[in-house]
């Protein structure tokens, strides 16, 4: 017995699971859940849970999962969301909240069950503008930057000047920058 789920409710990939715990043999699956209509069970994103959440084996190598499903949407001119489960670009990025930072350092999990390594995907932290100063301070260590306290505080200032003066997020570059400028 095997099953050929439709996302027509999100559900594609619980029912995958559930077919496959009632019993199935074999599920249908496709590459960003690619297929007419509503799309089907997305292979990235089942197989996950079925390795990470279940143990089952499945012989699939996660690590090539978000390679996979790049190269997909670069055949077929089809994007995913930035968001997609597991493969998007964003599907480990939590923003760059200072809590958010802080805690992902404390238990990575905490926010995504499992590693993006795992699939081959990173964990992206952006500096927002709702980024406080230890978001900077790791980003600044990160990037080999070596400031004190108060020009830690003089960059977050000139940082978040930069990001509404140009309606946009400051990027690495964009630190870079501004931590010389301060000497």
């Amino acid at each position: 017995m095997g099953l050929h789920p439709h996302n027509t409710f999100g559900l594609a990939v619980g029912c995958a699971i559930a077919a496959v715990r009632a019993g199935a043999t074999a599920v249908e699956l496709s590459v960003n859940g690619y297929c007419g209509g509503p799309g089907n069970a997305d292979l990235a994103a089942t197989a996950l849970a079925f390795e990470a959440v279940y143990g089952v084996r499945t012989g699939i190598r996660t690590e090539e999962l978000t390679h996979l499903a790049r190269l997909g949407a670069e055949v077929t001119g089809c994007r995913t969301a930035w968001n997609h489960p597991i493969t998007g670009p964003d599907a480990f990025c939590w923003g760059g909240l200072d809590f958010i930072t802080q805690e992902t350092a404390v238990d990575p999990l905490l926010h995504n069950c499992v590693e993006p390594s795992l699939v081959g995907n990173e964990r992206r932290i952006p500096f927002t503008p709702d980024s406080g100063p230890y978001t900077l301070a790791d980003r600044t260590a990160a990037l080999g930057i070596d400031l004190p306290p108060a020009a830690l505080d003089q960059l977050l200032d000139q940082v978040k000047q930069l990001m509404a003066r140009e309606n946009r997020l400051a990027d690495d570059d964009d630190l870079r920058a501004l931590a010389r400028e301060l000497g």
